[in-house]
């Protein structure tokens, strides 16, 4: 009933490579991999446990996007497979925002509940490069979250 011969299946095949050869198969596929990725995105991170006055995290996001020109956008919750706005999911608060300016910009927002820490993450959709009018949006959002939280608390990964 079951094939004794151990040279027949390939997960054993791959325990008798050797380690180096594991290792560039590894690295060919994390290579291969990075590459396929989607969009690049600008992450900022904003630390607002200096600011007492935050209630609920997820609602001032929001307020603030709404009032940079961005719709939020529904998003399915992992827990119960509806679609809201504010999504609960491992330890953090999810929110989608797009342009109203540009249909193609979106800001997918992870707050952390523990201890509020925002991510921001702002990029095309058509994964192609932001161009001139992208990086504007991207500079407003940038300067109204220095304002709400300080300059000393944002920090961004755009060069």
């Amino acid at each position: 009933m079951f094939n004794r011969l151990i040279g027949m299946h390939s997960p054993a095949i791959l325990v008798h490579l050797p380690r180096t050869g594991i290792t560039l198969l590894m690295t060919f596929l994390l290579a291969t991999m990075t590459g396929c990725a989607t969009q690049q995105a600008i992450i900022t991170k904003v630390n607002p446990r200096h600011d007492e006055g935050v209630q609920y995290s997820p609602q001032e996001v929001s307020r603030m996007m709404t009032e940079l020109d961005y719709k939020p956008l529904r998003i399915e919750d992992p827990v119960t497979e509806q679609s809201v706005v504010v999504a609960e999911e491992y330890g953090e608060y999810r929110l989608l925002f797009q342009s109203q300016q540009d249909n193609t910009i979106r800001v997918d927002v992870h707050i952390d509940k523990q201890d509020s820490e925002i991510a921001l993450y702002f990029y095309n959709t058509s994964n192609s490069p932001l161009g001139d009018p992208s990086l504007q949006l991207y500079e407003r959002l940038l300067q109204r979250l220095k304002i709400e939280y300080g300059a000393g608390h944002v920090s961004s990964s755009r060069p």
